[in-house]
């Protein structure tokens, strides 16, 4: 969206007026493709998300503004969609189904690295080892996966603010986000298709 298309819908929120007929933005009806379905959908869906939205966020609020903190939530809500992919696909090869519930980004990969093991993936690598440290910073900060989308736990006690470094972000993402992509493309080399 360029400048004018946001302007445009400021203007538009500043006259708002009630519509005179209830419309459905919500309507429940078979995908287009069989793919919008699947994990790999939407862990693809949500990296471009992100992407975008850190790209325009970066040129206009270089410093992340309010957009800091659902940036952060939506980048660690593509790589835990990007980690279950990947969980789900080494499950259907080595046929043994791997744990994808929950939010824990540290259970999440551990699995993923059990699935590396049974499929006989090659030992870990640098890149994988710094991946690794990238999931344990997010987890260490977020182990739930609340703290950037509430002011405070399910308690009531606040979470420590925390400043969200875009760049930083952005790297950690690509990374994190490729890595996954990468180990799926040897997992393809390992299939008999």
């Amino acid at each position: 969206m360029d400048d004018d298309g946001f302007l445009k819908l400021t203007e538009e929120s500043n006259s708002f007026s009630l519509p005179q007929k209830f419309e459905r933005f919500l309507v429940p009806r078979p995908p287009d493709m069989s793919d919008e379905q699947s994990l790999h959908f939407y862990a693809f869906s949500y990296e471009r998300a992100f992407e975008q939205l850190a790209e325009r966020a970066s040129e206009r609020w270089p410093g992340g503004g309010l957009l800091q903190l659902p940036l952060f939530y939506l980048a660690r809500h593509s790589i835990e969609l990007h980690i279950k992919w990947v969980i789900d696909e080494f499950g259907k090869y080595t046929g043994e189904a791997g744990l994808t519930s929950g939010h824990d980004l540290l259970a999440l990969w551990r699995e993923m690295q059990r699935q590396f093991v049974i499929a006989g993936m090659p030992a870990e690598e640098e890149w994988g080892e710094h991946c690794e440290r990238l999931i344990r910073h997010m987890h260490q900060m977020d182990p739930t996966g609340e703290m950037f989308r509430y002011p405070h736990d399910r308690k009531g006690k606040p979470f420590q603010y925390t400043y969200v470094e875009f760049k930083g972000l952005e790297k950690a993402h690509h990374n994190v986000t490729l890595y996954c992509g990468a180990s799926l493309d040897v997992l393809s080399e390992y299939r008999p298709y």
